[in-house]
């Protein structure tokens, strides 16, 4: 009798296992099913039938399509002539044939998108702040016919893993801002081209080019600019707009990293040591500017500094390398098989980012919000991020995440050491 019973009870939890994956995949192709149907009604003009990511991690990002306002027809000034910017703040560097161009973040933070041209060259300046990813690209792709086809890009409202999704006017293709691919839509498996820029307070900026342009704000009320709508967003435990599942023993998910030459190293470790040589890259960290998504004020915020990242020719020529600072939620969930380099040289800093890209030590202070929805709950605007990283070399993007064929990018300042 005993036996009869065991194997009807293995019967019936087989049976139960089986009822439980088939109810599990029917959910799953539903909500597959009830996105596209969504996305179809409001994107009438993309095809969403092979996309080329998993469309149940895409989640809004709050406000609808173009809820965040791109800008389209930029306006700068002289960097001489700049008085409401202070020094230590970031600015997104942009140089190319001789131009050089700032795009700050207390304006880049609110727009997330700047379609703009550089000496000629179209270029699309994005800002994701839920990744804490500046990257510009080219505005062209080649279509089969070998033409180039120039693209004015927006926001879909839309983040995968907390990065900004952006959508292109000609065709409605989406676009990933990390990795710079073309994720659903006409342009579907390709990727735009980097253009190598840099992350830098002000002040350097102005000392290198006194006479460069500077994005100013819009015509409208300007108030909000200087401000962080995601007030202790980099000191929560984790975002709750990205599905991947972090766990590691000695890196916490908002943990700042720098991401080139397709590795990754904690922001804290090149603070602590200074400078890292890897292969041809050099990354030096220098200290001057100030952190954005901790603080109200932006210039309220801590000091954490900058990482300047060269690649170093045969000959000691130094030029500026693709590069981008991100979470390590974000890198890890771009590139699953990464890693996150932690201790490449002997040092007393150990094994453990115990200095917060921040500064904020190990323990966290009180009031600071445990998720992304809480810091929006609270700045007043759970909106968008954005961007991706470099690729110099037409083999493999600098952030690591996938190979983008012919990339090429604007030519870099050349510098020696």
């Amino acid at each position: 009798m005993q036996s009869r019973l065991t194997k009807s009870n293995a019967s019936y939890s087989r049976w139960a296992l089986a009822l439980l994956c088939l109810t599990t995949s029917l959910f799953l192709s539903f909500q597959a099913a009830a996105f596209t149907m969504e996305w179809e009604l409001n994107w009438p003009n993309t095809d969403f039938s092979n996309a080329g990511v998993d469309v149940t991690q895409i989640k809004s990002a709050g406000p609808p399509r173009d809820g965040i306002p791109t800008i389209y027809e930029p306006k700068f000034i002289p960097a001489s002539e700049v008085s409401d910017l202070p020094s230590t703040e970031p600015v997104i560097q942009v140089i190319h044939d001789g131009v050089a161009k700032a795009y700050p973040i207390r304006i880049m933070i609110w727009h997330e998108i700047v379609n703009d041209t550089i000496a000629g060259l179209p270029i699309v300046v994005t800002y994701s702040p839920l990744c804490n990813v500046d990257a510009v690209f080219e505005r062209a792709v080649q279509d089969k016919d070998g033409s180039r086809q120039e693209l004015t890009f927006g926001n879909t409202g839309k983040l995968l893993h907390a990065n900004l999704i952006f959508y292109d006017r000609e065709t409605e293709t989406w676009w990933q801002q990390f990795t710079g691919n073309a994720i659903a839509g006409k342009h579907l498996e390709k990727t735009l081209h980097v253009v190598t820029s840099q992350l830098i307070p002000f002040s350097e900026f102005t000392e290198q080019f006194p006479d460069g342009l500077v994005l100013k704000p819009e015509d409208y009320d300007s108030n909000f600019y200087g401000t962080n709508p995601y007030i202790g967003y980099d000191q929560a435990r984790s975002s709750s707009l990205s599905s991947i599942q972090f766990d590691d023993e000695f890196i916490g998910p908002m943990d700042y990293v720098v991401v080139a030459g397709g590795n990754a190293w904690l922001f804290s470790l090149i603070r602590e040591l200074e400078k890292i040589e890897h292969d041809d890259l050099i990354l030096t960290w220098h200290e001057g500017m100030n952190s954005v998504l901790q603080n109200k004020e932006i210039v309220k915020n801590p000091d954490i500094g900058f990482i300047r990242v060269q690649r170093k020719d045969k000959d000691g020529i130094l030029t500026y390398a693709p590069y981008m600072t991100t979470f390590a939620f974000t890198y890890m969930a771009f590139n699953p098989k990464g890693t996150i380099l932690e201790d490449t040289v002997e040092s007393s800093w150990g094994k453990r980012s115990a200095i917060n890209y921040m500064g904020s030590g190990d323990t966290m202070p009180e009031g600071v919000y445990e998720s992304c929805s809480d810091a929006g709950a609270e700045g007043g605007d759970d909106a968008s991020c954005a961007v991706s990283d470099g690729n110099d070399d037409g083999n493999e993007n600098e952030n690591g995440a996938q190979s983008c064929g012919s990339c090429g990018t604007a030519s870099p300042e050349t510098t020696t050491e």
